[in-house]
This record gives structure tokens, sequence and C-alpha cells, in this order.
């Protein structure tokens, strides 16, 4: 050990002057006192005042300079009866140097949170405060040398971390591990304290690694390093001990207010802990939102805190310390919510398509798919009940009536479901409840609690117009009461109406983008004008409907009328500055045009219409855009054989369209805008490659 020139009396007359400032400059009751905020519950319960006069944050020579040894802590290695100083929570003051304290930069809890000096302050914040743990001790050389764990008390499961060599040594938190034992802590956090008339704190071993330092600066928020000697004051350190009852929270780190139902969301909060050993993890739970009873709405993994919602509604996180499940410090509410948008019901068990009785009546049967707006639901939040319930009004797109649970007090008969369009009660407020297959269970508001939802009633499966009910679950065959969602926003559609003069390549995509908005597609993207070969390559890859209407073109093989490639014209310029896409690579391509490669996956994309001449050139198979975007996984796609009429491929268009809205097949679309055209037009060449029985929504 060095000498000081410092004389003991000193030191301590200038601990005594920083002591007085931590007396308290009221009384505190006896009593535990719960603080809440909106970040975190925590309990800190208020100091009582020990029987030998000495209030909470002060500290007397006995604490200090008196070693205990912590038997409730044991070590890997040799424990000698006189530790430097005994495990506890203590605040760290930097006595000979700049007279300031360690701090936990914004009372920050995650990896790399700078540790700096800052003034002491007279009340107790948990960012001064740190849990020293002693860890043992060895024998390297003459004298024992006894190591700490140092956590901050802002976060249990972090530690005081410094590099062991090189020039920048700055002291950060580090994940640590919750056991405080020497072989499970890294020689970076684990700190020998030695005892002179003050306390050096070195980290690492006896040949390497440096003591804890203060900044000459003297200034506030001065980020802390260790230094390989003690060659000046500003390695002197004293140690305030907290004499307090115990200090324990759970705060969250990474969080969300709100999810979609069937998402994932991996939640994080850290434990701090007075307590010896109470270093986390954090152990999670979900409830229900107020009563805290066992939920459905979401699932989530104790340990991880990993999150799966599976109902409409709001659920509370909890969190708590291992081993503290009878103690709650942490609540956090998440609100579950399915999107708003117009919707296909369809059986899991039959493939068949939910839809109010196609005579008219008040009652909702299952029947093929067909598309139209008798099958189209729309799902509406319901904003006259509490907002944590989840409830929604099922409205039919072409009736507008809503969908009711019967108005019945049993359980024990199978009801018909009825449509009606008042909704001034309960009756017709629906939740949606997630199934592990993607599928969803519909429950009434007012079975809530129950077994009881919406199902296809008895019947022969393959049958049209069974009627759907409202059952108990389990007394029908498996599945019946189970529905996938198919929403018809989630179609993005993108047209393309490339410019050229003399010709109208847009209006009859703004027609057909103005049918499909009516019948609640309203994710349409109109694109007029010029586009790049690259923007229509990604607009292929990123939409489910793609549309383009512009010129066509197609490349030959020398002296054949075999074709090499087609593409679509995307500008009005001409030569080196024309830009194109084209289906496969040629020698004559100029650097504006790029063609589909093998890479390209088109596995998103349902329906591509190419409406150009020549586009579809040698038929399906062939080396052309319909082909080669079918084979890159496109459900389906159409070009055109031919050179075609501009005036005509409009109301081609227009007429497709129309008919793909009534819920006709691709294949129908085609014959029926095929056959309202001339057979001079070039149209009739119309070409599908892919899925001809293909429809929207199925």
């Amino acid at each position: 050990m060095k000498n000081r020139v410092y004389k003991r009396a000193f030191c301590w007359l200038l601990t005594l002057s920083l002591l007085l400032c931590l007396m308290p400059i009221a009384s505190m009751a006896e009593e535990e006192t719960t603080v809440y905020d909106e970040e975190e519950t925590v309990i800190i319960p208020t100091p009582e005042v020990p029987s030998d006069g000495v209030q909470s944050g002060q500290i007397t020579e006995t604490e200090i300079i008196t070693p205990e040894l912590d038997t409730s802590v044991t070590a890997n290695i040799t424990q000698f009866p006189t530790p430097t100083i005994q495990s506890g929570v203590y605040s760290l003051v930097n006595i000979l140097g700049s007279g300031k304290c360690v701090d936990t930069r914004g009372g920050g809890t995650t990896a790399g949170t700078a540790i700096q000096q800052w003034t002491l302050s007279t009340s107790i914040v948990r960012n001064q405060l740190f849990k020293v743990t002693y860890l043992g001790s060895d024998m390297s050389d003459s004298e024992p040398h006894h190591y700490y764990s140092i956590r901050p008390m802002t976060n249990s499961e972090m530690g005081l971390s410094a590099p062991l060599t090189g020039e920048n040594r700055s002291v950060t938190l580090q994940p640590m591990s919750y056991t405080d034992t020497y072989d499970s802590i890294p020689p970076e956090q684990r700190w020998e304290i030695i005892s002179d008339d003050y306390y050096w704190i070195k980290n690492g071993s006896t040949t390497n690694g440096g003591y804890l330092c203060g900044i000459a600066s003297t200034q506030n928020g001065d980020q802390l390093v260790t230094v390989p000697d003690t060659g000046t004051n500003y390695e002197s350190w004293d140690f305030v001990r907290y004499t307090g009852e115990e200090i324990n929270g759970v705060k969250y780190q990474i969080t969300t207010d709100s999810m979609r139902i069937g998402d994932s969301f991996t939640f994080k909060a850290c434990v701090y802990s007075s307590v010896i050993g109470r270093n986390g993890p954090a152990v999670y739970s979900v409830r229900n939102y107020v009563t805290g009873t066992t939920t459905d709405k979401a699932t989530i993994n104790a340990n991880t805190g990993y999150l799966t919602t599976q109902s409409t509604g709001t659920v509370t996180i909890w969190a708590t310390y291992p081993t503290g499940e009878n103690k709650v410090w942490w609540i956090h509410d998440v609100a579950i919510w399915i999107d708003e948008g117009t919707y296909f019901f369809k059986n899991r068990a039959t493939d068949k398509y939910m839809q109010q009785d196609n005579n008219g009546g008040a009652f909702m049967e299952q029947h093929n798919f067909d598309g139209s707006d008798i099958q189209k639901w729309r799902i509406i939040a319901d904003t006259d009940t509490n907002a944590e319930e989840g409830y929604y009004i099922l409205r039919n797109v072409d009736t507008f009536d809503c969908m009711i649970s019967p108005d019945s007090d049993s359980y024990n008969v199978n009801i018909d479901m009825e449509m009606l369009s008042n909704v001034n009660w309960e009756n017709a407020l629906w939740r949606f409840v997630l199934t592990a297959d993607g599928s969803y269970k519909i429950q009434a508001k007012v079975r809530d609690g129950s077994d009881y939802y919406v199902a296809l009633g008895a019947g022969l499966a393959s049958a049209e117009g069974i009627n759907i009910e409202q059952r108990q679950e389990g007394s029908i065959d498996l599945y019946r009461d189970e529905w996938f969602l198919e929403e018809l926003d989630q179609y993005n559609v993108t047209f393309c109406g490339i410019a050229n003069a003399g010709h109208d390549h847009s209006s009859a995509l703004e027609t057909s983008k103005q049918a499909l908005f009516s019948k609640g597609y309203n994710n349409v993207n109109l694109i007029t004008g010029a586009v790049s070969a690259t923007s229509s390559l990604n607009y292929l890859k990123s939409t489910a409907v793609f549309t383009s209407r512009s010129h066509g073109c197609v490349v030959v093989y020398s002296g054949t009328t075999q074709v090499a490639s087609t593409g679509i014209v995307l500008n009005d310029l001409e030569g080196a500055s024309s830009a194109r896409l084209y289906s496969h690579s040629w020698s004559g391509m100029n650097t504006n045009s790029i063609n589909i490669t093998s890479t390209d996956s088109f596995s998103d994309l349902q329906l591509v219409l190419f409406v150009g001449c020549e586009t579809a050139y040698g038929g399906s198979g062939d080396r052309n855009l319909p082909t080669i975007v079918r084979n890159n996984g496109a459900f389906v796609s159409v070009g055109f054989k031919e050179s075609i009429d501009c005036i005509e491929a409009n109301q081609w268009t227009e007429d497709f369209y129309e008919y793909m809205l009534l819920g006709y097949t691709v294949q129908d679309a085609v014959n029926y805008a095929s056959d309202n055209c001339s057979s001079s037009s070039g149209l009739q060449s119309a070409e599908i490659c892919g899925y001809t029985a293909y429809r929207f929504g199925n």
C-alpha cells in the first residue's frame, strides 16, 4: 500500500461533512409506502430510524470500517472472515478527489449506459445507489484480495464494467450473471475493494485491470474511467451505506401498447432489488384487464416475455422477480385488435363461405364462393363499449344488416344466427378468438365466458344453403366453428397507364380503380406517365394485382418467327432513351431496359394483366412476359398473342374487371371481355398462363 499525506482524522472529517447532507429533512413514517407512476409499479418501503438514532442515508464510523462476512453469499474460492466491506447497498463517494459520487447516467438500465460522476443527492435516488456483493477472496500474493460485484440499483441484471487494458477504460453498465459467485462474474466486472484510510476499487486481477478513478474536472456528467495505478487522490473512495428497508421493483425496457390479433412481441423488463442475490430475471404473466383473472386473449413465456395474442380485447402484462409470485412489481396494459375492413368468412371444415340468405331472408348460410357482396362482411369496431373489451359489429355489405346472436337465454339449443339492421343492443357485438391454425372462432358478447361460437349447422358438409348457427363447442363436427378471414384490403393493386402520344392508356384503369373501390378494395394505386424499367419490376414483386396498359414489343430470332423475348414499353421515347421491361435478355437491349431473371420472385403476385400488343407472343410456355411471371411464382397472368386495338383494349380492361368483381373466374372474365370485342381487334388472342379458375378473394 502507498503512503498518503492525508491523515486519517482529516478523511473522517470530510466524510462526516458529506454524511450530514444525507440526513432526511423530515421524519418518515414507519409503514410501507407504495409509489406508482406510468412506467413502473415499485414498492419502496419507507426507511425506519434505527435504534441507535442514525437515520437512513447516514453512516457511522463503525459501519464503514468494521468488516463483516455476509454468510448468505458463497464463493468458489476461499472466503476469509474479514472481507473489506459487508455486502449491501452503498453510494460511492470520491472523498479526496472530486468530492462527487458514482452515478448511473440518466438512471439507465441498458448495456453501454455510462457511469458518471455527479453531486451526491441529499435524498435517496436509485441512480446513485449500488448493490455491492462479496464474491470471495484469494491469496495470489502475501495478502488476501477481496472481490465484489457492483450492480446499479436501476437494474440488478447489469454490473459496472471496464476494459482490463488499453487507453480507453470507460466504465459502463454491461450484462452480468444473475448469480454472485467468483467464477460467474468476469474479471472486467469483478472488483477488488482495498482498504486503507479510504478505499481503492480495482477490477481484473493482481496482474491486470484498473482503479476506479474520479475526473479532475469535477464537472457533473463526466464519465468515470479506470487507471492502471493509484497516483492521485481521485482513486480514493468512501462507501456510504443505505440503511433503509428493502427496495424492490421491476422497470420496463421494451414494450408496446397495442398489438394486432395473431401477432407476437417480446416484452423486456428488468429487476432492481436491494436484497443480496435477488438480481433477476423478471418473470412474466398475462391476465385479463382490470380483473387480473386468467385470460384466453394472449399467452406469454414466463421467462422470455414473448407474448402471442389470441383474441381481441385488452390484457395486462405482469412482471415480478423470481420467487416473487405474490408481489406484482410492474403492470402494463396492451390492447389487442383486428383490422377493420371488408372480409370473406370461409369455413375451415367445408371451404365454403358465409353469406346472408340469398333469398333475402333474415338468416345466414354457407355457399360456394362467388365473390358477390352478399358474401362480404364489414368488421367495424364498436365505439359504444369500452375499448378494452375488443368487440366488433359484423355488417353484410349487400344488405347492410348486422349479424345478431339469437335472443335466447338458453345455451342448450342450437339456434340459427339472425340478420337485423338494428344494432342498438349487445347481441350485435362479437369478438374474435384466434386458433393455432390461423382460423378464428367468433363469439357474441352476450355469450362471453361460455363455449358457444358461430358455427355451421348440421348437414352434409358439401351441401349449399346449410344454416349458420350458434353452437356449443364440441356439439358439431370438428372445425365447423372455425372461420378463415380473407380481407379484401389485403389486395395491393397497382395499375400502370403509360403515356404515349395519340393513345389513351389510363382512362380504363381509372374506371376499373373506381369499380374496385366500390367493392371494398381500397388499396389501389394508379400510376400514369412514364415508369422506369426497375420500378415496373419492383411493382410486380410487391403487389397482389398488377395491370399495365402500354405498347408491347416482341423480339424474334433472326430469320425466324420464333420468339426470343416480349416486353412492355414504359415511356414515349425511341432508341437509346426508350425504357422497356423484357421477359428475357437479348443482345439489342439498351441501358434503360432490363429483363426478368430466374431469381426474380413473384410469389406475392396473384393476378397480372399485360394489356399491350404481342405481350404473350408465342403463347403459354414460350419466352414471353406472362409465361415467365407465372413460372416465377404468380398465380395467373394474361397477355395477348397479337397486336391489339387501343380503343377496344380499354373496353376489354373495363369488362374484365367488371366480371371479376361479380365473382367470376379469370377464364370467365377473359371470355366475357374478349367476346365483347371485334374479331379484328386482336383482343380475342388473350392468353392465360396459370390458374384459370382464380377469383378475387379465393
